[in-house]
């Protein structure tokens, strides 16, 4: 007879991402219509043509890469906090997003209304506030996001991540300067312009850079942990560790919090599974494609790695359907097929200790 564990709502972790990351289309449709929307309704207001408005409508748009990263900062200040839910809701990451871009807009269409009237100090003025607006919007939630970690110890020891960390401060703190000398309207503002917006501009760059390089990665990992890059466990949802019924496996679910290894659970399952199955207040993150494509799709796998900003050897998998097995070994997953109907912990535990290592 099986042994149940009824499922646990959990507390906040140190990781990104959550029980939501489920499906993002319908974020980024949202946000995707938000920013254009606003960037539109910015350059008819703030400009008599249509060639300004089709130009900050191009340029907002191509702030959507930096989704990933608002994201992420949103998610990790919240698990950070230990008060707030473990997951930003979608409506919550969308409207803030939005809120972004609307203001990125905004200082775009006035910076080219101020190039059509030809004023050299209000386009001096005009240009101080869009690169500052730039450094600070974007490098700032960085530097907040360093400090809800203070005194965790990061994967910064390369010279070129102490760079990029540097270069996210200095982006930051110039553009605080820029904007300061544009509300105060000094002299200097001009000179600070021409001197300082290179800065602001490496700010930005570095923003992502750190976001692409993994430095907020490793903010995944528990403290103390962080001086060793483990691998992650990737565990099979449905008759493996969550019984048919909702509960969990428990002598599946003790011997993995026996390894303090992040564990991701895959599933194909819908929403309405999810919830039929409680999926969604499983203790660790969750991942499902909804059926497209299925976990004995190879596609699958990949698309879990990329979401993950995961390489394959650098993940296990347990997984009870043969051709799911398959499918993952496919894409360069170790994998081990889960008899669920033997429930041999000590098999498991001795794939885990063997390929953990």
């Amino acid at each position: 007879m099986n042994e149940k564990l009824e499922p646990v709502v959990p507390a906040p972790s140190a990781g990104l991402g959550g029980n939501e990351r489920y499906d993002w289309s319908l974020t980024r449709k949202i946000t995707l219509f938000a920013g254009v929307a606003a960037a539109a309704v910015a350059g008819i207001i703030l400009t008599d043509f249509p060639l300004f408005t089709a130009t900050s409508v191009i340029l907002t748009v191509s702030y959507l890469y930096l989704y990933e990263i608002v994201d992420d900062m949103l998610v990790a200040l919240a698990n950070a906090a230990r008060r707030l839910p473990k997951t930003v809701p979608h409506f919550v990451r969308a409207a803030s997003f939005s809120a972004f871009l609307f203001i990125q807009a905004v200082a775009t269409a006035e910076y080219l209304g101020y190039l059509q009237l030809g004023n050299s100090d209000d386009h001096n003025l005009a240009l101080l506030r869009f690169s500052a607006l730039d450094a600070v919007l974007v490098a700032g939630p960085g530097i907040i996001l360093m400090i809800s970690y203070f005194g965790r110890k990061l994967e910064v020891a390369g010279v070129w991540k102490r760079a990029a960390w540097l270069v996210l401060l200095a982006g930051a703190a110039v553009g605080a300067a820029m904007l300061g000398a544009y509300y105060a309207n000094l002299d200097s503002s001009a000179w600070l312009v021409g001197l300082l917006a290179p800065f602001a501009a490496a700010g930005i760059i570095g923003t992502a850079f750190l976001a692409k390089i993994g430095v907020l990665k490793s903010l995944q990992q528990a403290p103390g942990q962080a001086e060793k890059t483990m691998k992650t466990i990737l565990v099979d949802a449905i008759d493996c560790l969550v019984l048919r019924d909702g509960s969990l496996l428990k002598p599946m679910h003790d011997l993995l919090e026996s390894y303090p290894n992040r564990k991701i659970v895959l599933t194909g399952a819908d929403d309405e599974q999810a919830e039929r199955f409680g999926l969604n207040r499983l203790p660790y993150e969750v991942f499902s494609l909804k059926h497209d494509p299925e976990k004995t799709d190879p596609a699958y796998y990949r698309i879990m790695l990329v979401n993950y900003n995961l390489d394959s050897r650098d993940v296990v998998y347990f997984e009870h359907n043969r051709d799911a097995c398959e499918s993952a070994k496919s894409a360069g997953i170790t994998t081990l097929f889960y008899d669920h109907k033997k429930e041999d912990m000590a098999e498991l535990k001795a794939f885990l200790d063997t390929n953990l290592n």
